[in-house]
């Protein structure tokens, strides 16, 4: 490891653990722990909001699936792109009013003051559900900061000292600061990561030679032609297929049930503040979703003669192309390490808000909210950092045997969590007939679908059996939230009427307008 790289590195942890140590006199109680002392305001809001969101895969997954197959991998961030325009224009204000009128910091107690319901169903499901999709989502995290570690070390630390590394820095600071010192953080690295993604793709193109572009992309190995490569509409050289753009079009529903995304909305300050913070999160987004996609396409010539193999290795190109340019051409590798850092921000701002979001699920909604009411908030605040611990522990434990790829985990725990919850979110905010019996029913057909389309082998062709998602090529996402959807509303109709909820709704509604 080269000693630039380590002090750049060592100064970034350092001042993350900072934050999160002088946060800590604001955790007094168990919501200020895990919800924050006061409402945000517009640019913290939009841009930890958006850091929280765009987790490792936007360095790792998005420019290592456009590296391997070409520019006909870029429709999944033009979704992804429309879900955040998407969440931002039709849910924000809404949840932002609703939960501020109800009083609600978390998606599982939103829901369930939402529909007024008597029992807890809808708490206990939503929270079992955000905890189990939430660990998979962190173990790519944890995945990803081991990976890190290796790459920048050039194998001095291995895979196991690598995550146990990134593991204990990324607990120790949520544990620590708890909500303020994540939005912090996550204000500090969405800023990093965005200058990564723009200036490092922009200095390749600067410094290297237009001309070697095509020859390089033929030399590094593509089953097709340099211009089919880089055409969107193509994939291996054939036309894309419909469904296959529409699968990646679909990672953009998603964005209604990620529950640290919503949590965010629940504590914009007000009106003011949430029509600049949606400005500010789909520029940021914009911008720093194109530079991904170039990221893939320059990583391909750049780097040539190496060729990254298949599998995960895909998912170095940033970090390959970050040695390479500032290890060689440029020759500064200590600015090579505040860029190699933007990477472990990626990790580490969406590692800290979704161990938060499954500590809150797990404590706030699920123990003291069915379980132990009688609780006091010291006793609270004492299981949630527990919690904290234990489900960072477990997720990285998840992970400890062997190395994963990121894109795999994140797409699962992406479809788990929008197909489970993102219906019901909308449907919460638009749909005066909810019911609980509905929401829970619709969670469960949400994660069931996902689960049975992504590992249960239900159709054999010649003797091979084969997965739904095998079998078909489309993403369970838009299978899941189509079916939660459908019957949500249905079991919601035949279930009747709820008196008190629709009042609430009609009420909460007339005071927004």
């Amino acid at each position: 490891m080269r000693l630039d790289h380590l002090i750049i590195v060592i100064l970034y942890l350092a001042t993350v653990i900072i934050i999160g140590a002088k946060s800590l006199i604001m955790n007094k109680t168990s919501d200020h722990f895990l919800f924050g002392a006061s409402k945000m305001k517009g640019f913290s809001a939009a841009i930890s909001t958006e850091a929280s969101d765009m987790s490792c895969w936007i360095f790792m997954g998005l420019p290592g699936y456009i590296y391997a197959y070409g520019a006909g991998k870029v429709w999944m961030a033009v979704g992804l792109l429309i879900g955040t325009i998407a969440s931002w224009g039709f849910c924000s204000g809404r949840v932002m009013h609703f939960a501020g009128h109800m009083k609600s910091y978390t998606l599982p107690d939103f829901l369930s003051k939402r529909v007024a319901e008597k029992k807890n169903g809808t708490r206990m499901t939503a929270s079992v559900l955000i905890l189990l999709f939430l660990m998979v989502y962190l173990a790519a995290s944890f995945s990803a900061c081991a990976t890190f570690f290796v790459r920048l070390s050039n194998d001095h630390f291995t895979y196991h000292q690598s995550l146990v590394i990134g593991t204990a820095v990324i607990l120790l600071y949520t544990y620590v600061g708890g909500f303020t010192a994540v939005c912090l953080t996550d204000l500090l690295q969405g800023i990093i990561m965005l200058g990564g993604l723009i200036i490092v793709p922009f200095l390749v193109l600067y410094h290297f030679d237009v001309h070697q572009i095509v020859p390089n992309l033929v030399r590094s190995g593509l089953d097709t032609s340099a211009s089919d490569y880089l055409n969107a509409s193509l994939s291996a050289g054939l036309p894309i297929e419909p469904r296959d753009v529409l699968s990646q079009l679909s990672w953009g529903l998603g964005y209604f049930g990620m529950p640290h995304i919503v949590m965010r909305f629940m504590v914009i300050r007000d009106e003011y503040a949430l029509r600049k913070s949606r400005r500010l999160a789909i520029v940021w987004v914009l911008a720093a979703l194109s530079g991904a996609a170039i990221l893939g396409v320059v990583g391909r010539f750049y780097l040539y003669p190496k060729v990254l193999s298949a599998g995960y290795d895909y998912e170095n190109v940033y970090m390959e192309v970050v040695k390479k340019l500032f290890g060689t051409d440029i020759a500064v590798p200590f600015v090579g390490g505040i860029f190699a850092c933007a990477l472990l921000s990626a990790i580490m701002s969406s590692a800290d808000s979704q161990l938060l979001a499954a500590t809150s699920a797990a404590v706030k909604d699920c123990l003291h909210g069915i379980f132990f009411k009688n609780w006091k908030d010291h006793k609270v605040l004492d299981a949630s950092r527990l919690a904290v611990s234990a489900i960072a522990i477990v997720s990285a434990l998840s992970v400890w045997n062997h190395q994963v790829s990121v894109m795999r985990l994140v797409s699962l725990a992406w479809a788990g969590l929008g197909a489970t919850l993102g219906p019901g979110v909308l449907l919460s905010l638009y749909f005066k007939r909810c019911r609980s019996e509905g929401l829970v029913a619709g969670m469960i057909t949400g994660a069931l679908t996902v689960v049975v389309w992504n590992f249960v082998k239900l159709v054999f062709v010649s003797g091979e059996a084969y997965t739904l998602y095998e079998y078909t090529g489309v993403y369970a996402l838009p299978v899941g939230f189509f079916a939660n959807l459908f019957v949500t509303v249905a079991v919601s109709l035949i279930a009747g009427r709820n008196k008190v909820g629709e009042d609430k709704f009609e009420e909460i509604m007339q005071e927004w307008i």
